[in-house]
């Protein structure tokens, strides 16, 4: 029983120090971490087994809770006097453990200095003004035509080849000057059936370093999605770096299909005054109203309200501006560092 208490204490511990890093320590975070053992553990995951159909995270998901289980079994089978003590700790152990390997995997890069922060620095706004509206207006009319004649955004059975987020995404860093990461796939998780009734677009699982998506998704919203994904596989763990990352990938794809995908997904997250909406080419209103619908008609469970709060304590722990906010943070700073400085640089 020692042994164990003396372990929660010590991954807890790093765990807390890890999550709470001090300020002062930064440039060791980032000289230690972003330069050396992140690209190090992004080496390692890429020796592991891909699955074409399925993410080996989805076995994990089984695998683990059925090792937990029988551990607990085998203790309370041994452990007559003070079994649910000893269970207790037990339980506290593995998920100490799992928080400690989940930092050390990926979530240090919460601490890192964000994409966000660095463009404003370099002075670039969150506040859209009438030129960025205009802007967005006229590129979202030059990706509906660019699409094939007939093309239907609400009925679309386009198919999105998994490994294309990875190649637009190294473009758009490149052209940012920032390093790339080594290209990796997307997987269509086979528990997607939860992630729509948790509300769940897509997953990073930093345990196997796969970004996994869920396969019940409005289908022109998808390359979003699977490049978000990829964005957090590159180190970037704020939503709001992994959403502007990919916006930028998509704006700038060779392919109407995927570009078309970021000014659908753009549109519907940012909030647009009326009189700038009622611009927008009809055939743009009619695809967000049915990617409006298609959110409306899918099953969800009551449950998901509780584990969002507890996602957004996490993310308020890991020090995120916004909690859940920060997914509405990475729309407007995506669209002016594009329109006057991207864009601008191709």
């Amino acid at each position: 029983m020692r042994w164990r208490i003396g372990l929660i204490i010590l991954t807890l511990a790093i765990g807390l120090l890890l999550t709470w890093w001090p300020q002062s320590w930064q440039g060791f975070l980032e000289v230690v971490y972003g330069e050396h053992l992140y690209p190090a553990i992004q080496s390692a995951f890429e020796l592991l087994p891909r699955p074409k159909r399925f993410a080996s995270a989805d076995v994990l998901w089984v695998v683990l809770p059925l090792l937990f289980l029988l551990r607990l079994f085998w203790l309370w089978r041994r452990n007559i006097v003070g079994r649910l003590v000893t269970m207790a700790l037990e339980t506290a152990l593995w998920g100490s453990t799992l928080y400690l390997l989940m930092m050390l995997s990926w979530g240090l890069n919460y601490q890192r200095p964000t994409l966000y922060s660095h463009l404003q620095e370099q002075g670039f706004t969150t506040r859209l003004v009438g030129g960025h509206w205009q802007f967005a207006l006229e590129e979202t009319r030059k990706a509906l035509l660019a699409l094939p004649e007939g093309t239907d955004l609400c009925s679309s059975d386009q198919l999105y080849n998994p490994a294309r987020p990875s190649s637009f995404l190294h473009s758009a860093m490149a052209l940012a000057n920032l390093p790339p990461a080594p290209a990796r796939s997307v997987s269509y998780s086979t528990w997607s059936g939860i992630y729509t009734r948790l509300s769940v677009a897509g997953v990073y699982i930093p345990f196997t370093g796969e970004p996994t998506v869920n396969r019940n998704l409005f289908n022109p919203s998808l390359p979003l999605v699977m490049t978000h994904e990829v964005a957090h596989w590159a180190g970037y763990a704020h939503e709001y770096d992994a959403d502007i990352l990919a916006y930028w990938s998509l704006w700038m794809a060779p392919d109407p299909y995927w570009r078309i995908s970021g000014w659908l997904v753009w549109w519907f997250d940012i909030d647009a005054p009326k009189e700038i909406r009622a611009q927008l080419p009809a055939n743009m209103t009619t695809a967000l109203d049915c990617y409006r619908i298609h959110l409306q008609r899918q099953p969800r469970w009551k449950i998901q309200d509780g584990l969002w709060r507890v996602y957004e304590a996490n993310l308020n722990n890991q020090g995120v501006q916004g909690g859940l906010r920060s997914y509405k943070m990475g729309e407007a700073m995506a669209l002016s560092s594009y329109q006057d400085w991207l864009a601008k640089k191709r």
